[in-house]
């Protein structure tokens, strides 16, 4: 019965006659010769050339021997030979133990797929197609839609997606100001002006990136400076550290952060590392790193002031969840003084050691920083990407102005650019004065790339290792001494530079002589600059 009429539908110039078939005694309609859905009369390709009307319904499916599968939904059906395969691009449709693959979507050869000649796979289910102009298949046989999934591929529900962004419904739409869904911050006026009143920041309702005054707020004050340190015995790699951190208590490390703060400095640092591995290449660095998060949460409840600042935390060793709920609460525990500063990382056998794709870190460390400028814009939030995806959850509390500052650290091209695109400042990891045109300059340019043009950042510099006075015999190398004049000038020749974010390295025999350095660079070199 079922190929009767399939044999007398009549098509777009006519009836399927033999030769409406290419001339060829086949079993299906349309010019395909197998039985695709394993009875004969039942494919739904149609002749080469043939456009899809209103009311055409299964006509839509087309044989994957002959033809291309047509772009989006794909109608299938289920208990034939058609099988779909949802994955990465597009669909790939082929019939099951046919001898000859056919041309996928996107005109290479689909690949073979090993099974009895007929009978469907399991297929997903999206919504029932409308019945409308289907008149032929068996009751037996369950029309289904397939959406087409990966990149370049529409949304469900036919709602554009975005790759990487921010603000996704949970269905891969977009959601508006003022919808319902993760988005609930009302409309674009009522968000800028949580802005300027300090109230929660968090990325752009629609998901855009942030332009002019929407921009990210850079936290050093247009015309002045900061000054700070990454503070010693928290790392005891022999290129940062002095003979006398080796041992230096946990004491002496508070001493030092309160010793900062009465000084005047703006920030400490703590450094980043889990397991450092016993190779050629780390064979410098020791094995121990503090904690940063730790460590900063138990500076922070000895100081009042002072910014705590990660230098740099390593984003593609966590997950963004994680990383926005860690220093979410630091920086609601400590009066929103936290500055985080993250990098991609340079030890390949740690990242081997935790699991990560070493190769794939500056991507993983951009949807990490997308991830966290947006974990708190909303009680529910969600995010899609190619490393992290989520949707409807929450992530409390966060800072109390609703926005982390975003340091981004690295000595090459493409930390000057993320910094450009996604931060608010860079760490510098030892570039010379010389260089920070160039630096400056990239920086410019990515943001301007980015639509942030009117964006303004804080830009780190590390002058040399400094000691206030006349160096004597037994100090470790040091090369920016003498008076607090001398000091003074060589930190205004790099603020010329268009750096305004100075992180400072101080030498010292013993704690106290530390402990002096700092107060004199506060009570003689500081009023100078």
């Amino acid at each position: 019965r079922s190929r009767h009429w399939a044999l007398r539908r009549r098509r777009p110039g006519g009836p399927a006659t033999r030769a409406d078939r290419g001339g060829r005694p086949q079993a299906g309609v349309g010019g395909c010769r197998r039985r695709c859905v394993g009875r004969p009369g039942r494919c739904r390709a149609p002749r080469p050339g043939h456009r899809r009307r209103p009311g055409d319904g299964g006509r839509r499916g087309r044989c994957p021997r002959d033809h291309h599968p047509p772009p989006g939904p794909m109608v299938l059906l289920r208990g034939g030979g058609l099988r779909g395969r949802p994955g990465r691009g597009p669909h790939v449709w082929q019939r099951r133990g046919s001898h000859r693959p056919g041309p996928d979507r996107t005109g290479g050869p689909a690949r073979r797929r090993p099974g009895r000649r007929h009978g469907g796979g399991r297929l997903r289910r999206r919504r029932s197609l409308p019945t409308r102009g289907l008149r032929g298949p068996s009751p037996r046989v369950r029309r289904e839609v397939v959406h087409p999934s990966g990149p370049g591929a529409p949304g469900r529900r036919g709602l554009p997606t975005h790759r990487g962004g921010v603000g996704l419904g949970p269905r891969g739409g977009r959601r508006l100001p003022g919808s319902r869904g993760p988005w609930r911050c009302g409309d674009l006026g009522s968000w800028r002006d949580g802005r300027r009143a300090g109230g929660p920041t968090g990325p752009h309702p629609s998901g855009r990136r942030l332009t002019g005054e929407d921009a990210m707020a850079s936290l050093v004050p247009e015309g002045e400076a900061f000054y700070g340190i990454q503070l010693p015995i928290q790392t005891l790699t022999r290129t940062l550290a002095d003979p006398w951190e080796d041992d230096a208590t946990p004491e002496d490390l508070a001493r030092v952060a309160r010793a900062a703060e009465e000084a005047g400095l703006d920030f400490v640092g703590v450094c980043d590392h889990v397991a450092v591995p016993d190779n050629d290449y780390a064979a410098h660095m020791r094995t121990t790193w503090y904690d940063p998060v730790a460590t900063l949460a138990w500076l922070g409840a000895q100081t009042r002031s002072i910014h705590l600042l990660s230098v740099v935390w390593v984003a593609a060793y966590r997950h963004p969840l994680l990383t926005a709920s860690t220093f979410g609460t630091l920086a609601h525990l400590t009066n929103d003084r936290v500055i985080l500063g993250v990098g991609a990382g340079h030890v390949e056998a740690e990242f081997e050691a935790l699991g990560v794709d070493f190769h794939r870190r500056g991507r993983i460390l951009d949807e990490c920083i997308d991830a966290v400028r947006g974990a708190y814009a909303d009680r529910y939030i969600s995010y899609r990407g190619d490393h992290f995806s989520y949707t409807d959850v929450g992530v409390s509390p966060g800072p109390p102005s609703g926005d982390l500052p975003i340091w981004i650290g690295g000595a090459g091209k493409a930390a000057w650019q993320r910094t450009g695109r996604r931060g608010d400042g860079y760490i510098p990891m030892g570039a010379s004065r010389d260089q920070y045109p160039e630096i400056i300059d990239t920086i410019r340019r990515s943001a301007e790339e980015a639509e942030r043009g009117d964006a303004r950042f804080d830009i780190g510099i590390m002058p040399g290792w400094a000691y206030i006075g006349d160096p004597p015999d037994d100090l470790p190398p040091a090369w920016l001494t003498g008076s607090p004049e001398r000091i003074a000038e060589e930190l205004r020749a790099d603020r010329e530079t268009g750096a305004n974010a100075f992180h400072l390295k101080f030498r010292g025999r013993t704690l106290e002589e530390y402990l002096d350095q700092l107060a004199a660079f506060g009570a003689e070199v500081r009023p100078l600059l």
